[in-house]
């Protein structure tokens, strides 16, 4: 789902004040930030075809939502931090999202698709760390996220994207948008 325009903004202004006080960190760039149903990694055309036939009867299935940033998120849970995000207020908004995500891996593995079993966390990536932040950097990212205030993130379309490497970060494109609740995006 792509990120809104004023979250977006909102979101970079937290990240530039971060950038300035936080060590090393390979900060992801506003025009990618977008929330993650499903990621499948590198598959076929006609596997990503097969996949599209379904979403538009997914997304309508699903209400548009209102989500909140609410908090941190730091991946893996335990251990050196690797990403840095932001996360998602629990509540009837996120639990159509998060259920929507379900049926995407349902959708997938009906086609063949292989779909990572970790479980869903409604998240927007801001950072990954190749060199371990101290503890207290990372809390001092926590503290800072739970401090900011977010507009509403919108949920009103799923996207296809695809997703190409390159030096200066990842590109997507996106192969096929469907309203959320079959309204209009």
């Amino acid at each position: 789902m792509p990120s809104p325009a004023a979250w977006v903004e909102s979101a970079r202004r937290l990240v530039a004040d971060l950038r300035g006080r936080s060590p090393q960190a390979s900060w992801t760039r506003p025009e990618s930030w977008h929330l993650t149903l499903l990621f499948l990694g590198e598959i076929e055309p006609s596997a990503a075809d097969a996949l599209a036939a379904e979403g538009a009867g997914l997304a309508a299935a699903c209400p548009p939502a209102e989500l909140r940033a609410d908090h941190a998120t730091v991946f893996p849970p335990r251990g050196r931090a690797r990403v840095l995000g932001i996360g998602f207020a629990a509540g009837a908004p996120l639990a159509a999202i998060g259920e929507l995500a379900r049926s995407l891996a349902a959708a997938a593995r009906r086609v063949d698709l292989e779909v990572e079993r970790r479980e869903f966390h409604a998240h927007v990536t801001l950072a990954r760390l190749r060199d371990c932040w101290p503890d207290r950097d990372v809390e001092d990212f926590r503290t800072a996220v739970a401090a900011w205030s977010f507009p509403p993130y919108p949920a009103r379309e799923l996207v296809l994207f695809e997703s190409k490497l390159h030096p200066t970060g990842a590109v997507h494109t996106a192969r096929g948008r469907w309203p959320l609740g079959g309204a209009a995006a």
